[in-house]
C-alpha cells in the first residue's frame, strides 16, 4: 500500500501522487505501453496473415482494424490519468471527515492512515484496493487505486470511488 502521499502535488496535478521508486515507475510504463500497443499490433499481424481472406472483403478488413483501434483508445483512456481525483462537494472539514469515516465503516473498509489533510482506507480482505481521500477546505478529493504485485498500480479502479461518492452524497442529503 501507498501511505506516502504528496498532498500538495496531488492537489495541483489533480491526481493522487505517491512517492514510488523509479523501478516501479518504469515497470508501470512498460506494462501500460504493452497493453495499449499490443491489441493493434496483434490485429495488424492477424490482418497481414489473413490478407488472402480479406483481399475480396475490404469491409471485414476495415472492421477488424476499427475494433483494434477502439480497444487501443479504450485502454489509452484508462491509462491516461491513473489516480485521477474526483471532487466531491462537502460542507466543512470536520463534517467531511466524520461522514467519510461513516461511509468507510459502512463499506466495511478500514482506515490505514488518517490525519487532517488526508485519509487512506483499504478493504481488509483485499488489500490491493485503496481509497485515498484528500480534504480540501469544504471539498473532498477522492481517488481509488487497485494494486497488482509489488505495489504495481492497476488502471481499472473507478468502481470503488463511485461507490464511495454515491454513499457520501446520500449521507450528506439525509442530514440536510
Amino acid at each position: 500500500m501507498f501511505s506516502n502521499l504528496n498532498v500538495e502535488k496531488s492537489k495541483v496535478e489533480n491526481k493522487a501522487i505517491f512517492q514510488i521508486s523509479l523501478t516501479i515507475k518504469v515497470l508501470q510504463f512498460i506494462f501500460n505501453s504493452y497493453l495499449i500497443f499490443s491489441i493493434p499490433i496483434l490485429t495488424a499481424t492477424y490482418t497481414i496473415q489473413s490478407y488472402s481472406k480479406f483481399q475480396n472483403d475490404l469491409f471485414a478488413e476495415f472492421m477488424t482494424n476499427l475494433v483494434a483501434l477502439a480497444f487501443a483508445l479504450f485502454f489509452f483512456s484508462y491509462f491516461k490519468n491513473p489516480n485521477k481525483l474526483i471532487k466531491i462537494k462537502g460542507e466543512n472539514l470536520h463534517l467531511n471527515i466524520e461522514r467519510s469515516k461513516e461511509v468507510i465503516k459502512k463499506m466495511k473498509w478500514e482506515i490505514i492512515v488518517e490525519n487532517c489533510e488526508y485519509m487512506i482506507a483499504c478493504r481488509p480482505s483485499l488489500h490491493e484496493r485503496q481509497l485515498t481521500l484528500i480534504f480540501e477546505k469544504n471539498d473532498i478529493l477522492l481517488s481509488s487505486i487497485r494494486f497488482g504485485r509489488e505495489k504495481f498500480v492497476m488502471s481499472f479502479h473507478y468502481d470503488n470511488a463511485v461507490l464511495f461518492q454515491k454513499q457520501f452524497l446520500a449521507l450528506k442529503n439525509l442530514s440536510n
